[in-house]
C-alpha cells in the first residue's frame, strides 16, 4: 500500500488502532548501503516532539491531517 500523502497514513493508522507518526531524521542509508549522517543539526519549537536514537518524533494530529502538512 502506497501511502503518499499526511492524510492518507492518518487515515491508515486510526483505521488501524494506531497513532501516526512523522519522523525526521539525520541519518540516511545510501545506495551502496553506506550510511550517511547529514551535518545539518535537526530541531523543532514543540512540547510534543520526541527524540529517539538521533531522530525526531512528531504524532500527527487531525489538524495536521487537515491541513495536510505539519508545522
Amino acid at each position: 500500500m502506497k501511502l503518499s500523502k499526511i492524510s492518507d497514513l492518518w487515515d491508515f493508522c486510526q483505521a488501524n488502532g494506531y497513532d501516526a507518526w512523522f519522523r525526521i531524521t539525520r541519518t540516511t542509508v545510501g545506495e551502496s548501503g553506506v550510511l550517511l549522517r547529514h551535518l545539518y543539526p535537526i530541531w523543532m519549537k514543540s512540547n510534543e516532539a520526541k527524540v529517539h536514537d538521533g531522530s525526531l518524533y512528531k504524532k500527527i494530529s487531525k489538524d495536521n491531517k487537515s491541513n495536510g502538512y505539519i508545522e
